[in-house]
């Protein structure tokens, strides 16, 4: 991996780049920074695949159709094994219509941390191919961290205790502590946690060990979405607080997939008013932050709407 940190860049300005070295030089691109205020993000579902040409149509579909988007975020699960190189080619050549003009914020799934005898495996290959901000818990760099982006703050949690449990036994413990302090720190307006695995049991939906070591400190946070993948399917729940529907709380969303794997036997839950098993095709969502309103849209891959919700304070 080589990375380059830029410094001293301006706010809402477009700068020309390309990458190489020697003789050897990518055409020129351009990148736009923040501008501090409204902005549109892209968030794909698990984009593992057999055939990494429909994550490209999905991501490039995305794109296309929103081209002043700022960055976007894949929900883990990138690939169906993280050790397999040659999957990674084809995710980065499946997202090379989007990588040269914005960033991509990316979380560890648990097939990131699969290893070619399908074997738990602690995902080195993902967190060297990925430059991300290491202000997470100690020992968990890159694995969890958080990021700002216009009104919004971001934070990252990795999920895979059962994957990483021999190497990392208190996971789950070491980021809720961090998530506390993390959330507690941000004076933004909007605060979203980003999960892969989600945090109510598929069955009947009641909250899962994860969900019940997570909640009381999104409560406490006053989070006011989180998104969650693995599924494959997209759901969107009532605002959800003490455990419980609540006239207000925290919306939890199932990002769906944006790759070829589906999976027939989620079903929605109580607490869900949206919900759609994408078996036909992939989807995504767009976040779009603007004037005091923060407004979640799901999209199939050939654009037909599956839902949309919009938060105002």
């Amino acid at each position: 991996q080589q990375s380059v940190t830029l410094t001293a860049l301006e706010p809402g300005t477009v700068y020309e780049y390309r990458a190489g070295g020697g003789k050897e030089f990518s055409a020129w691109q351009t990148l736009k920074t923040d501008t501090g205020g409204a902005f549109t993000a892209l968030i794909f579902g698990d984009s593992q695949s057999l055939d990494y040409n429909v994550w490209r149509k999905t991501a490039a579909y995305a794109y296309s159709h929103d081209p002043e988007a700022a960055f976007f975020i894949n929900m883990g699960d990138l690939v169906d094994n993280g050790e397999q190189y040659s999957q990674w080619r084809s995710w980065f050549r499946g997202a090379s219509g989007l990588l040269p003009q914005i960033p991509v914020a990316p979380i560890s799934g648990n097939h990131e941390n699969y290893s070619l005898q399908w074997k738990p495996y602690r995902g080195d290959l993902y967190l060297n191919l990925f430059d991300l901000p290491l202000n997470g818990p100690e020992g968990l760099q890159k694995q969890a961290y958080s990021y700002d982006y216009g009104d919004v703050h971001f934070s990252v949690i990795d999920t895979q205790q059962e994957e990483l449990n021999e190497w990392k036994p208190e996971l789950i413990a070491s980021q809720v502590s961090w998530l506390e302090r993390d959330l507690a720190a941000s004076d933004k307006k909007w605060k979203i946690v980003l999960v892969h695995r989600n945090l109510f049991r598929y069955q009947d939906g009641r909250p899962n060990e994860l969900g019940s070591a997570l909640f009381p400190v999104i409560d406490r946070g006053n989070v006011d979405v989180v998104f969650s993948a693995h599924n494959h399917t997209y759901g969107r729940s009532a605002p959800f607080k003490n455990g419980n529907v609540a006239s207000q709380g925290t919306i939890y969303i199932s990002s769906g997939r944006s790759g070829d794997k589906t999976w027939a036997g989620s079903r929605s839950k109580p607490q869900e008013v949206a919900f759609d098993g994408v078996l036909d095709q992939p989807n995504y969502m767009k976040l779009t932050v603007n004037d005091g309103k923060l407004t979640v849209t799901s999209l199939k891959q050939d654009g037909k709407l599956i839902d949309t919700v919009t938060l105002t304070k």
